[in-house]
Parts: C-alpha cells; sequence; structure tokens
C-alpha cells in the first residue's frame, strides 16, 4: 500500500488530460484473412478493459417505475404453464416437474433432446397509461425468437447479448392483447446458417464434428454447447426483464472528460449528444452536499470542477469513496451515478523487454492481482444471487481486478456496482472466446450492433470505466468497416500515445 505522501508525489506529477465518454471505448483486436474474421490477442480475444467508476445508481422517484410484464406462460407438451420471467426453458421444465435437475447425475444427457425443439411464452399485454413516447424494451432473448401479436410479427431477435425494442405506436396497431415470443431452436436455426457458410467456421469448445458446430454463427453465450467446465444445455427463452420504457425523457448520450486531476482539485468537461441546455448538476458525498463549479459552455457542453476530491484506489492501494453526481434537466428523468474520481492510464513505454504494460491509478503503478470469473451459476437468473460473494471473494484474497470471460455474457449492474465499491478493475472481454466466427456483412453488423449497446446503452453499466489503447481501437474499427466519426467518439483519445480511460 502506497502512503498518502507518495501517491501525492505521483499525482502531481502526472496532471491528466484524459477523456471519459459515456459512450466509450472499444478495443477489437481482430485479425482478418481474406472474409474471415477471427479473434486474437491478448487471452486470445476481443477485450475490453473495464474499471468499476460510475453507476447508474436512480432515476426520478416517479419515472423510474416503469412498468414490467412478468406473467408470463410457456407451451409445453400443448399446455400453457406458468414460466417465470427473467429465466430459460430449463429452469421451467425443473421448476414443473418435467424434468430432474440437470446437475445430478447423469441427467445431463437425459435433456439434450430440449435444444433441438422450438419453445412458446406469452403474456397478456398492459399498455402504459399516461402521456410520453413509450417502447416496450426486451433486455434479453435467447436467442431465436419471433416477438408477435395478434398474428403480426414485431420483432426478429437473433442475439442473446442485445436488447430489443418496440414502438408502442407499432403495439397499438394491433388489437390483440396476446403477447407471444416464439424461440426457434438454436442449433436449427445455427445449422441453417451454418449450412450456408461457403466455409467451415471450427471452434474449440463445442463437441460436435466440423459443420455441426452451430455455436460459431450463433450470437449466444457460447459455454451453453458445452466447455471444459460446463455441461451442454442449449438454453432457449427471456433470460432477462421485459418492461415498457419511456424513451421522450432518457438522457442522450453523454460524455464525462477529465481534463485535469491534481490533489487539490479535479476538472471534467461534460458534453451532450445533440445539446443539452438547461443541466442542472448536484453533487453528494455519503449523504452530505459537496460544493460544485458548474460552468454551461454552450452547444450542451458543462465545465464541472470538484475542490480538494477524495481519490477512488483499487483494492490494497486506498479507500473508494463513491460521490452521487446527479443531473436534472426538467422534464427528463434525473440522472444519478456513483462517481469515482481517478485518473487511469497505461503506460505502454518501450523498455529493456519491449514495450511496458503498465496499468497506473491515480499516476501510481498498479500491480495487478485477479482472476478469471466465469457465471457463479450456469443459469444467469440463478447466478445474479451470487455475485456478491464472488467479489466479496476477491476482495478477501487481496486481488484488484478480475476478467469477466468472453465465452459467457456481459455482467449483471449489481456485479459491476459491487466492483465499483471494493476497488476492483474490471478487465472486460466481449462475448466471443476461443472460437472463429463469420466473416460475413450480416455478422459484422449484428455484432457491432451487440458491441455498441454494450457500451453506449442506459440499461448497460453506466458504472464502468474503460482502458484500451489508441492503436487497436482504430485498427479494429476500420477493419470491421465501422464509419471513422462512430468509433472517434467512442476511442476517446488525444494524438499522442496510449490512453486512458473511459465511461459509460
Amino acid at each position: 500500500m502506497y502512503s498518502d505522501g507518495v501517491r501525492k508525489n505521483l499525482l502531481n506529477q502526472h496532471p491528466v488530460n484524459e477523456h471519459i465518454p459515456f459512450g466509450v471505448s472499444l478495443e477489437l483486436m481482430l485479425e482478418t484473412q481474406g472474409v474471415q474474421v477471427g479473434f486474437s490477442g491478448v487471452l486470445g480475444g476481443v477485450f475490453l478493459t473495464f474499471l468499476g467508476f460510475m453507476g447508474c445508481e436512480g432515476l426520478d422517484q416517479q419515472l423510474a417505475q416503469d412498468p414490467v410484464l412478468d406473467r408470463w406462460e410457456v407451451k409445453v407438451s400443448g399446455e400453457w404453464l406458468p414460466a417465470e420471467v427473467p429465466g430459460c426453458i430449463h429452469t421451467d421444465l425443473m421448476r414443473l416437474g418435467r424434468i430432474e435437475d440437470v446437475f445430478q447425475g447423469v441427467n445431463e444427457g437425459t435433456v439434450q433432446w430440449i435444444e433441438n425443439e422450438d419453445w412458446h411464452y406469452r403474456t397478456t399485454i398492459i399498455r402504459p397509461e399516461g402521456p410520453g413516447e413509450w417502447a416496450l424494451e426486451f433486455q434479453g432473448l435467447d436467442t431465436y425468437a419471433l416477438v408477435m401479436l395478434g398474428g403480426d410479427t414485431l420483432l426478429v431477435a437473433d442475439n442473446m447479448h442485445r436488447f430489443w425494442r418496440i414502438p408502442l405506436e407499432r403495439i397499438n396497431r394491433q388489437m390483440s392483447d396476446t403477447l407471444e415470443v416464439r424461440f426457434m431452436s438454436p442449433i436449427t436455426e445455427g445449422q441453417r446458417i451454418l449450412d450456408d457458410a461457403p466455409w467451415p467456421i471450427p471452434v474449440s469448445n463445442e463437441a460436435r464434428p466440423m459443420g455441426r458446430q452451430t455455436s460459431a454463427v450463433t450470437r449466444k453465450a457460447m459455454y451453453h454447447y458445452g466447455w471444459d467446465w460446463a455441461p451442454r444445455l442449449a438454453t432457449s427463452g427471456i433470460w432477462k426483464p421485459v418492461q415498457w420504457v419511456r424513451t421522450d425523457v432518457e438522457w442522450p448520450n453523454h460524455q464525462l472528460s477529465l481534463t485535469m486531476l491534481t490533489q487539490d482539485s479535479a476538472i471534467y468537461e461534460v458534453q451532450f449528444e445533440g445539446g443539452g441546455d438547461g443541466v442542472n448538476v448536484r453533487l453528494e458525498l455519503d449523504g452530505d452536499p459537496v460544493p460544485v463549479d458548474w460552468q454551461s459552455m454552450g452547444d450542451g457542453r458543462y465545465q464541472l470542477g470538484i475542490q480538494q476530491p477524495e481519490l477512488w484506489w483499487p483494492n490494497g492501494m486506498g479507500a473508494q469513496p463513491l460521490y452521487s453526481l446527479t443531473f436534472d434537466q426538467g422534464a427528463r428523468k434525473r440522472l444519478s451515478l456513483n462517481l469515482g474520481v481517478r485518473s487511469l492510464q497505461w503506460n505502454m513505454d518501450a523498455d529493456q523487454q519491449g514495450q511496458a504494460m503498465q496499468c497506473r491509478v491515480n499516476g501510481v503503478p498498479v500491480q495487478v492481482r485477479g482472476a478469471n470469473v466465469i457465471p457463479p451459476d450456469f443459469f444467469p437468473v440463478r447466478a445474479k444471487r451470487e455475485w456478491g460473494r464472488v467479489v466479496a471473494d476477491a476482495k478477501d484474497a487481496h486481488m484488484n481486478m478480475l476478467r469477466v470471460w468472453g465465452g459467457a455474457h456481459y455482467g449483471e449492474e449489481a456485479f459491476y456496482d459491487l466492483c465499483d465499491e471494493h476497488g476492483i478493475l474490471v478487465w472486460q472481454d466481449f462475448m466471443s472466446a476461443c472460437a472463429m466466427v463469420p466473416g460475413d456483412a450480416d455478422w459484422r453488423e449484428n455484432f457491432l450492433a451487440e458491441a455498441k449497446q454494450q457500451v453506449t446503452s442506459a440499461s448497460k453499466p453506466n458504472e464502468l470505466g474503460l482502458v484500451v489503447w489508441k492503436q487497436r481501437v482504430r485498427e479494429g474499427m476500420a477493419r470491421l468497416g465501422l464509419a471513422r466519426p462512430l468509433w472517434t467518439s467512442w476511442s476517446g483519445f488525444g494524438p499522442s500515445g496510449p490512453g486512458v480511460s473511459s465511461v459509460v
């Protein structure tokens, strides 16, 4: 642990000019061979490195309670039975007594038929009351799904890692109140896509012959197809909540740029996409108001100043004070964020071994100690209650970084919040571990939509700080054909050297 004096000296020696966009930097470490796109680089995959930094703590009380659709049924052997949403077909069938516990004995082998079936869920839709523009948001559909109302197909989904929205005006065209979600077999649909591929697409995890490894073409948690630590249970279902959202009161994308940090002050620039006039701000620490210098600079740009800031440190290097930062703009929802004041940079200078890769927080080198984490339960709906134990174990073991492995799914908000609170840095993979992937335009479009959602969406944990370096951002985005203005707005790097951290 560094003394306060050492920390102060190092921080003052390294005042920062950090660009920290809320809708943030990516590193896509990609290698292309013709039209084939394969993942390569550190840890064998596309990766992000996140720092627990900012979290969406809450919204205006009245507007935050968006109606949730949680009374669902699932069709089993021609009979509609109660279902649990969020969940999946395996947890429903176990709860209904239709299959035995899949983790007991050799039951894994007796339930393989499930992956080859189509599964239908339904609910009675209750339209929201009151003014405003509404959309029905599916936060997670696993994986190939049709959302139907009155015989009309409202949505075609094909990615477990994306969320989907249907405008209320589209739903109001139908008089029916029965909303149905039809899941097609991930194996059947994946095989259809694989059969159309012009070349074999190998994967290392799926114990199937070449040409039948459908996980390579399906945007779904890859461990569902089996791994060295996991059984093969290719699930289907509504794995995240379904709820109505008021789209007209949501905040636009906005960026928080740390322009100066010393022991005496922290200066940020805040930029609201498309302009954001009339924004007010409030800052608190442990429930007590903190004086803040908030100045409008025009065109939706503001300067935020904090005097004598209490700095956020990784576990074992100091405390983790989290300020509550609240934006208010009249008709919009109030947006409250947990703000950890800190700088975070990578030292990539040349050294005796070639090139350094040293993480620095507040100018202080970090001796990274950590582990790779996989879901603490195979089924995400059951894993949610285990993340507190995972983070507590990491802290007690004196770790300061966890890697969220790229063969599963993106983390729950609660996980990142806990990392913020306990000083755990997070190295965040994209979900494409240990496999080649298709290089066609449809796959790239789907993956890039997923990537953008995961790092810019308000429903994704806003508490993440991201650490990457410029060269790979530009290289990866360019190779995928992503327009320069978009990846430039994400990357957040100045013209000199490797950078910096970003915030979703």
